[in-house]
């Protein structure tokens, strides 16, 4: 599996923005705030797993997540006790010149509860 380049348009550009930008933060009870750190893996991984047809090895949650942290989205429950319900990991890549050189990404893994 390869990994996240030095060449990332994030990294490129200098630009750490979060995938939170203009949208609210709070919406019907629900917080939504991006990956901090690794004190939130054992939750993000819990969470997605319990859905998944075929389990990830801690791995690949770490080169999407630590490739990418901007573009990891995590649903908290304010009305409840704070517990996540719902995660959103991504990522995006520049494509090279002969293909364009425009921005290309994916959901790598979607999960609410």
């Amino acid at each position: 599996m390869a990994t996240p380049s030095a060449s990332t348009p994030e990294k490129e550009k200098g630009q750490e923005k979060c995938i939170l930008g203009e949208l609210p933060k709070v919406v019907n009870g629900t917080a939504f705030v991006p990956f901090k750190d690794e004190t939130q893996m054992p939750d993000i991984t819990a969470m997605i797993g319990k859905d998944l047809s075929e389990p990830y090895s801690i791995f690949t949650y770490r080169y999407f997540i630590l490739g990418w942290p901007k573009l990891c989205l995590l649903a908290f429950d304010e009305e409840g006790h704070g517990e996540m319900v719902g995660v959103v990991i991504c990522k995006v890549d520049k494509r090279s010149a002969e293909r364009g050189g425009h921005l290309r990404g994916y959901i790598g893994m979607l999960t609410v509860k």
